[in-house]
């Protein structure tokens, strides 16, 4: 019997699936009694996420979800047991604005091997906050980015030039940028 081509192409990209989707015939693989350092893994899954961003150090990160013991099907992977945890992410697109939060999925193996992705299941999953409690190590703030007034005119002159946004943009938004930097004069 021959397939359709798009019952093909989505079991071949079939995302990861979680345990709960897994028929009742896998044997569970206890969890491990000692979990992971949650401060290495949260900030290896961050850098992990930041790699295919425009402007990598203005993401904003949320975690949605704490890490479970959770059974995994990876794209073009083999199933596995690991720590899966959610995350939102919130990035700047080419114009310095932020596209809005996405989620993501993070899963940290006992050998210590991590993936990151978008799946079907964390749209779904992810998007229910509190689905399992979140680390306290997880909600360690972020070092926060300041920049001066200067960093970020130094940052739409670089668009500029590099013709990503155009010269009326520029003027816009710096216009934006020193009036709310700049005090009304006195009267």
């Amino acid at each position: 019997m021959k397939l359709p081509a798009i019952t093909i192409a989505f079991v071949s990209f079939m995302a990861a699936v979680p345990s709960a989707a897994i028929s009742a015939e896998r044997v569970a693989t206890p969890e491990p009694s000692s979990k992971p350092d949650w401060t290495v893994v949260r900030k290896n899954t961050e850098l992990a996420l930041k790699t295919d961003l425009f402007d990598p150090e203005a993401a904003q990160f949320t975690w949605t979800s704490g890490f479970a013991w959770s059974y995994i099907k990876p794209a073009l992977k083999p199933h596995m047991w690991a720590w899966v945890g959610c995350v939102s992410i919130n990035a700047k697109n080419r114009l310095g604005g932020y596209v809005g939060a996405e989620p993501r999925y993070a899963a940290y193996t006992t050998a210590g091997n991590l993936l990151v992705g978008r799946a079907d299941w964390a749209v779904s999953q992810c998007s229910k906050p509190g689905m399992f409690p979140v680390q306290p190590e997880l909600m360690a703030a972020a070092s926060p980015v300041t920049q001066t007034a200067a960093d970020q005119l130094s940052q739409l002159a670089s668009l500029l030039d590099r013709g990503l946004i155009t010269r009326a943009e520029f003027d816009s938004q710096k216009a934006a940028l020193l009036g709310s930097h700049l005090a009304p004069a006195p009267k």
